[in-house]
């Protein structure tokens, strides 16, 4: 069991959490009572779940073994069927790759970032639930329900939502005419707010290897620009750092209390187990005792040290009402320099 996780804690937002290969984390994790489901990528061969080929690392018979300790404790599976850009994709793979999983266990929905493969999906699969990546971009109430009307019922919301409270509010209030659907925010990330290369980040690897493979000349050309490690934003300021849209473990409670999520999903699934295993007990309890950019685990960040028992109990409260303008506001900047050291 987590250390310092109580189990079966009742509390009205769930956890969606990552298959790193780790069964036995996963089986901790779900003892706290507090996981909706796991995510996880599909075996050897199922080249849809990432942007590039061949990086799933697991064999069918793990996949399965996961499948069914989800079943058997009711915990949902959700299969990332997640590739940025499928329209080219033979559709008759896909199909038959996920029916094969079908026929050996339940998995109970994929999670879609092509927005052409959202028919196709509803129609082949009409029993499982879809569920739309952050990579969609759905970050407004008039996207939200464009998504809906095509069959997704569960909104991975772009994380530039995370922190807009009226444009949650407006998209949980869809629920009057979609019942049935869900809201997931992500809540660990390394991306800073309005990055210019947030939808575009799941590509870098694809994007090396393409490089590797044919010149070097595109990665001249692009400089230090493209790195699988960081964030390509071009930070100003130290306020960027709280200005990104992350969801503190003490915060989850404000969107508890306003009724501003269902779930909330933490990442990352390639991470090791020890790092995964210190996130699940940060989120589950609630609290967290360290250095807030460790947290969110970032190669850039690591060098970078917030306290984060001493960020105000009215952060969140602060951010989620806040209208933006920075040039009138000074509360991140003035938060920042007094927290954050370097």
């Amino acid at each position: 069991m987590l250390k310092g996780v109580k189990p079966a804690v009742k509390k009205k937002v769930k956890f969606s959490i990552p298959y790193n290969g780790d069964l036995k984390l996963v089986k901790e994790a779900i003892s706290s009572g507090q996981v909706y489901e796991v995510y996880f990528a599909g075996p050897k061969g199922f080249d849809f779940s990432d942007s590039f080929e061949n990086n799933s690392f697991y064999s069918r018979g793990e996949i399965i073994a996961l499948l069914d300790y989800c079943r058997r404790n009711r915990v949902r599976a959700n299969l990332l069927v997640n590739k940025k850009i499928m329209f080219f994709e033979d559709l008759r793979k896909i199909e038959s790759s996920i029916n094969r999983l079908l026929r050996d266990e339940k998995i109970d929905s994929l999670t879609v970032s092509d927005t052409f493969l959202v028919p196709f999906l509803k129609k082949k699969f009409p029993l499982l639930k879809l569920q739309s990546s952050i990579y969609m971009g759905i970050d407004n109430v008039y996207k939200a329900r464009e998504a809906l009307k095509m069959g997704i019922t569960l909104l991975g919301l772009d994380p530039s939502v995370n922190r807009r409270g009226e444009e949650l509010k407006k998209i949980m209030g869809l629920k009057k005419i979609f019942p049935e659907m869900k809201v997931k925010l992500l809540g660990i990330l390394t991306c800073y707010s309005n990055c210019f290369f947030a939808s575009t980040h799941s590509q870098v690897p694809l994007l090396l290897g393409v490089l590797n493979k044919s010149s070097l000349r595109g990665r001249d050309l692009l400089g230090k620009r493209i790195s699988p490690f960081a964030c390509h934003y071009q930070s100003e300021d130290i306020s960027d750092e709280l200005k990104r849209p992350f969801i503190r473990p003490e915060d989850i409670s404000y969107y508890e209390d306003n009724g501003l999520a269902d779930y909330i999903k933490i990442a990352y699934r390639d991470e090791d187990s020890p790092t995964l295993r210190e996130k699940y007990a940060a989120y589950f309890s609630r609290t967290y005792k360290g250095n807030l950019f460790l947290l969110m685990d970032s190669t850039k960040h690591a060098k970078i040290c917030c306290d984060n028992k001493k960020i105000p109990s009215s952060f969140i409260r602060k951010v989620m009402n806040c209208d933006k303008d920075c040039s009138s506001c000074s509360y991140c900047r003035r938060l920042s320099l007094r927290l954050i050291k370097e």
